[in-house]
């Protein structure tokens, strides 16, 4: 395995967007809507690019490093890409792309400012591309904030009911990330440096109880951003009422990002953590059940989707506390649910816009009179469910599998029960859609836009399904040489 040094590819994964976001200023003091449409485009389609590159190089053997100002850690911050942080960004930038594709069509007669929609969509692409690549705590602390305070103001470009959600998430959010911030010092003040290779959260833990208490804070703030029950609760809110192609992007790539980090922190889970792992699986079956059920008794259509994130939020993270397996298989379900969920909101968000309502009884037989949205639309829904051979039927028996192979017999039930009854609720979707008497409510035309994001988070979800037995091998190897990789990357570094 090569290690390369620097990599300026993972400096501009995350500067590019940022420095966009100031030419957009610029279009905006000009008045120069054009300008500023270019100007996003151009950003994004870069980023795009980037993570294209950075894709090809890691699985080509390289792992990449960037240190900035040629500062090793613990001075400095350092980030690097191996195989499955390039694999996600790569997926997470391409689902962004995609929804931002339908982001005009949605907020044409929202009276929303688009120009502050284009800069946090690219802000939120920068913390996201941060967050992936980052080994050191504290930046982990910074792109969180990005991301999270760009995930605020894109919920509250509706307006309405999506300010009060916003401001809840925003509240609940910030809390969070000081805790992330005050466990990081925790950290530093207790091993002298917030850099990956020199800590884990299981070697924290054992550092007395300043360290166990520094770890349970680090676990809990970042299960928070991934929605683990019961810091879930500012979720449906959030995720129900933003305007689609961000209910797509927040539940698709937003929520993987504290699950990640947790992996990048690492090396087997938190299976060797003892009471925090045991206390995470309970809260992770809990929290799949509470929302396996509360998808049943959704009437509106984007809060039982909502729902359905906490759900898959909730099997990650069964996935974290059971070793190597465990947290490959929760990797591969991070991904069937990134392209699956994004695919639902968009299909869902544009019968929601036609109509103009989210009531599962009042979009009755909508979803017969436009065909070309229903047909993704079921493909996403089955992908959910884990019918065969969509690559969620292949990532959660993988993660059966895996919680079988460690003893966790309970999560392995938790898991079968529970798609089972969100199954039901899929199932109820579909009837309402296929099923009911078409209302005649005049034609729709699918824009061109739409077609294009829809189909081709479509078409990524069926090659996913091809890939996803030799990604579990890949995510398998990263792992076990993910703590070594870290060290050899401090070695050759200026």
């Amino acid at each position: 395995m090569q290690v390369v040094s620097p990599a300026p590819l993972l400096c501009v994964a995350v500067l590019a967007p940022v420095v966009t976001v100031f030419t957009l200023l610029v279009a905006k003091v000009m008045r120069n809507a054009s300008l500023a449409t270019t100007l996003f485009w151009g950003g994004l389609a870069a980023e795009l690019a980037v993570s294209v590159l950075v894709a090809l190089r890691v699985f080509a053997g390289e792992v990449l490093i960037y240190a900035f100002g040629g500062w090793p850690p613990p001075a400095g911050v350092v980030l690097m890409a191996n195989r499955v942080a390039g694999v996600f960004l790569l997926v997470g930038i391409a689902v962004i792309f995609a929804c931002a594709i339908a982001l005009k069509w949605f907020l044409r007669d929202s009276g929303a400012d688009l120009v502050a929609a284009y800069a946090f969509t690219l802000l939120f692409a920068s913390g996201y591309a941060g967050v992936v690549l980052t080994t050191d705590l504290f930046n982990v602390y910074v792109m969180m904030e990005l991301l999270c305070i760009s995930s605020y103001a894109l919920l509250s470009l509706r307006r309405g009911r999506a300010v009060a959600a916003a401001l809840k998430y925003a509240v609940f959010g910030g809390l969070a990330g000081l805790m992330l911030a005050l466990s990081a010092g925790v950290m530093y003040g207790l091993s002298g440096s917030m850099y990956f290779g020199d800590i884990s959260l299981a070697g924290v833990a054992g550092l007395g109880v300043a360290g166990g208490v520094a770890a349970l804070m680090t676990v809990w703030s970042l299960s928070f951003f991934s929605a683990l029950f019961p810091s879930h609760f500012w979720l449906p809110d959030a995720h129900s009422e933003a305007v689609p192609p961000f209910s797509a992007i927040l539940s698709g790539v937003s929520v993987f990002t504290g699950f990640y980090v947790l992996v990048r922190l690492t090396d087997v889970g938190l299976s060797p953590m003892g009471f925090a792992a045991s206390l995470v699986q309970i809260l992770a079956q809990v929290g799949a059940l509470y929302a396996a059920v509360a998808m049943l008794v959704q009437r509106d259509v984007k809060r039982m989707l909502a729902y359905s994130t906490v759900l898959n939020a909730a099997y990650m993270f069964m996935g974290l506390t059971a070793g190597v397996g465990g947290v490959s298989a929760a990797l591969l379900h991070a991904l069937t649910h990134m392209l699956g969920k994004a695919l639902a909101f968009l299909s869902v968000g544009v019968l929601v816009k036609w109509v103009g309502s989210r009531d599962i009884y009042v979009l009755e037989g909508m979803g017969r009179a436009v065909p070309g949205v229903l047909i993704p639309l079921t493909a996403s829904v089955l992908n959910l469910v884990g019918v065969p051979p969509f690559p969620g039927f292949i990532s959660k028996v993988t993660l059966y599998g895996a919680l079988m192979t460690h003893g966790s017999l309970s999560a392995a039930l938790v898991l079968v029960l529970t798609s089972g009854i969100a199954a039901l609720s899929y199932i109820r979707l579909l009837e309402h859609l296929w099923h009911s008497p078409v209302k005649h409510v005049g034609v729709f035309k699918l824009p061109l836009t739409m077609s294009f994001a829809i189909y081709g988070l479509t078409a990524a979800m069926v090659l996913l399904s091809v890939a996803c037995t030799p990604l579990v091998r890949i995510f398998n190897n990263a792992l076990g040489v993910q703590h070594i990789v870290y060290s050899l990357a401090e070695s050759v570094m200026p």
